[in-house]
């Protein structure tokens, strides 16, 4: 469906409404924001119900709200004035429970979201897990981020089957931490999800961040894919078409408010589509949305157009004789039809497998058929489905046949045996790309694999090191072993020392400490981290109000000790009471007055990291425009050694961005404005004359490419070798590598000798 082709209901003509009204026997309607919002029922909604039933319409509801219990649901439809029985009614609880009991789960379920939801779990016998409840305390202590070495030593007494995440009010990294850990200690747990909305509408001005992104952290940070059980996964469209027995699913229609759970979930079922302005979704959403499968075929105010639209349809055709839908009407709709002898013909198959349909001029998944009136099907079929266009995504596709079935690129045949027409060049260059990229990734030579000469002429090429600490330096359990010699090695040639890291969770005092134990002293200026370069920028533009920091105490510190006002929190969990709809413990934080005026959100690595602390700042960054979002450290991983790491604040910084709209200055590694903060501090003039060692792809290899820096990985931190092979963003590779900083002590012997 074309942006531009998606009519307001009450647009459509007479006979067009009259088409629609007879195009399905059932609906099934979504609930929050469509049905009701949390100050009540929407206007009109009990008499479009009932105006439904009574034009014999079924009526079932699919929410992915399981913060309600069924007997709420039920009450909510009384007032209303419908009876809708519990086997009409879906949510994710309900869904995990039938899934869990389908393949009969003996073990614990590790739960985060609502004590309601976890009550359908209890009440259906499962054992379920959950917590923790406490925060982590910040003493001030170096890495803070030790406190979860403890997670990856427990053992799973009882044993965790399952971790389901849904709506929770009180998400924190610890809660993810805890999932994390049950996951890739057994890896035969399983990921389940139940609401994966990204924002959940409190009304049309105000949304909560929804359980969505802490989803795809999990996913992300434990490598694992979610079973989704709500809207708009595919496990319960496989479970809704069964449970009502859906044979012709066009004859279906799906009301919705939100665009991918919603309209995404009917397009997956192959249900006709109408998305309702009256939740969380404005009429600028839906027209600036990017992606097809989730746009609706019509939309509509409320669910009270329907009251309008049956009264159009009776004032008109009450003085009419009844017109019957012929191919003719069809075709002054301007849909081209075409007759074919059989009463169907079965759709082609796409390139992945999937079918494929067209009706008029517009290319669907499924079968769809039409008005009863019509007592053929009509199809026009495509007459080459295999065919396809010089299109990135479909270029994947081929590249993955090619690597996968090498008999058939010789062959210069495809799947099924069909050729691309015109499309044979472009498939090999593809191909040819992708091998020399994977040549290039294993150019990356090991720096005591050069040659005496490419070791000598490496030495001469830099005349300043700048390295990062954590995983180079150190690690959580000391010094990395040669590393002091290999700093002293480096003085006594005459190269330049300076060092960038991410971790501001460190005092300047403790930083000379650690560099005292390696034999060498550094002067403050020489240590550059986010702390730092965030004090100092909030000073070159006179920053007078307040600052709203998310990270550990030393970080904040760095802050009150430079004068500025710090606020920080909540602190303090949200009782959960077991009541309906619990995301409404926001709405202060949307009505709160700004006093102290905040003009700075900070965030950094945070232990306690919580779900009101990303609320807190969303809104202050909503409230007002001009308070800036400044990101620090922005690793997505913080190894704790070379097998277990926490999940780190890049994954936060990313929601935050996302669900305000706004995008953070990083003045941690890679971000830019931090590049050139340290060019201008050490005076770089050349940069290709100076050597950055670093442990991780995207923070230290990203940021020394982005200086214009010579780099080294070492394996001594957070990368394996494996990793870096595999890695496919080329400006995230070193030009060397090496097992740690003490290979630089081999190196230097080599050359001499």
């Amino acid at each position: 469906m074309k942006k531009e082709q998606i009519r307001y209901l009450l647009d459509l003509s007479i006979e067009e409404k009259r088409a629609f009204l007879d195009s399905f026997d059932s609906i099934m309607s979504d609930c929050d924001g469509v049905v009701w919002n949390f100050t009540g029922p929407i206007p009109g909604v009990d008499k479009a119900l009932q105006l439904l039933k009574k034009n014999g319409k079924k009526l079932t509801f699919i929410s992915n709200n399981g913060m309600r219990t069924m007997e709420e649901y039920k009450q909510n439809f009384n007032k209303l004035g419908i009876m809708v029985h519990e086997n009409n009614i879906v949510h994710p609880a309900l869904t995990t429970v039938k899934y869990l009991k389908s393949i009969k789960m003996q073990d614990a379920v590790y739960c985060i979201g609502t004590e309601i939801f976890k009550d359908y779990l209890r009440n259906a016998g499962f054992t379920v897990l959950d917590g923790p409840t406490k925060r982590f305390p910040d003493e001030r202590v170096v890495n803070s981020v030790r406190v979860y070495t403890s997670y990856f030593e427990e053992t799973d007494s009882p044993k965790v089957g399952a971790v389901v995440m849904d709506l929770d009010v009180n998400v924190s990294l610890a809660h993810l931490m805890k999932a994390k850990c049950y996951l890739e200690r057994n890896r035969d747990c399983v990921l389940i999800a139940g609401a994966t909305d990204k924002i959940v509408p409190l009304d049309t001005s105000m949304d909560v961040i929804g359980p969505g992104y802490f989803i795809d952290v999990l996913e992300r940070a434990s490598g694992r894919k979610a079973l989704v059980l709500g809207k708009p996964g595919l496990a319960l469209a496989n479970f809704v078409l069964e449970q009502f027995n859906v044979v012709n699913p066009e004859k279906t229609l799906f009301i919705g408010d939100m665009l991918p759970q919603d309209m995404g979930f009917g397009t997956r079922c192959g249900f006709q589509k109408i998305l309702m302005l009256s939740g969380g979704t404005t009429k600028g959403m839906m027209y600036s949305h990017d992606k097809p499968n989730e746009l609706p075929d019509y939309y509509a105010k409320s669910f009270a157009d329907f009251i309008q639209l049956y009264k159009d349809v009776a004032e008109f055709f009450s003085n009419k004789s009844l017109i019957a839908l012929r191919p003719t009407f069809f075709m002054n709709q301007g849909i081209k039809v075409i007759k074919l002898k059989s009463r169907k013909m079965p759709p082609g198959r796409n390139v992945d497998g999937s079918r494929i349909a067209w009706r008029g001029d517009q290319e669907e998944t499924g079968t769809h058929g039409y008005p009863r009136d019509m007592r053929t099907t009509w199809w026009r079929r495509f007459d080459h489905p295999q065919q396809i266009s010089a299109k990135v995504t479909q270029l994947a596709v081929w590249h993955k046949v090619i690597l996968c079935q090498k008999s058939c690129w010789e062959g210069h045949q495809y799947t099924a045996g069909f050729c691309p027409s015109g499309s044979t060049k472009v498939v090999a260059l593809a191909y040819h790309r992708r091998l020399s990229k994977i040549s290039e990734m294993e150019h990356i030579r090991h720096v005591l694999d050069l040659s005496v000469e490419e070791k000598r002429a490496f030495l001469d090429s830099f005349d300043m090191v700048m390295s990062d600490c954590d995983g180079v330096m150190w690690n959580f359990t000391g010094p990395i072993p040669g590393v002091d010699k290999g700093l002293q090695l480096l003085k006594e040639q005459g190269k330049k020392l300076a060092f960038i890291s991410n971790n501001g969770m460190r005092t300047m005092e403790e930083y000379k400490q650690n560099f005292c134990k390696l034999g060498i002293e550094i002067q403050e200026r020489d240590v550059v981290h986010p702390a730092l370069t965030t004090v100092k920028y909030l000073k070159s533009i006179n920053m007078r109000d307040a600052v709203y920091c998310i990270g550990t105490e030393v970080f904040k510190d760095y802050l009150r000790n430079a004068g500025f006002v710090v606020l920080d929190g909540p602190t303090k969990r949200f009782p959960d009471e077991g009541v309906a709809n619990s995301v409404r413990v926001y709405y202060d934080y949307f009505r709160e007055a700004d006093i102290p005026k905040v003009g700075a959100v900070v965030v950094d690595i945070d232990v306690n990291i919580c779900l009101a602390q990303m609320m807190r700042a969303k809104c202050y960054l909503q409230r007002n425009h001009d308070c800036l979002l400044i990101a620090g450290a922005t690793d997505f991983i913080i190894p704790l050694d070379s097998n277990t790491d926490v999940i780190g604040p890049g994954y936060f910084i990313e929601i935050l961005e996302r669900s305000s709209g706004r995008d953070a200055l990083v003045l941690g590694k890679p971000g830019q404005a931090l590049a050139s903060f340290v060019l201008e501090q050490f005076h770089v003039t050349k940069p290709e004359r100076t050597l950055f060692v670093g442990d991780m792809l995207p923070q230290d290899m990203g940021f020394g490419t982005r200086c214009g820096f010579q780099k080294i990985l070492v394996l001594s931190g957070g990368t394996t070798k494996e990793m870096m092979l595999s890695h496919n963003k080329p400006e995230e590779l070193p030009n060397y590598y090496a097992d740690s900083f003490a290979d630089l002590i081999q190196l230097y012997k080599d050359v001499t000798e």
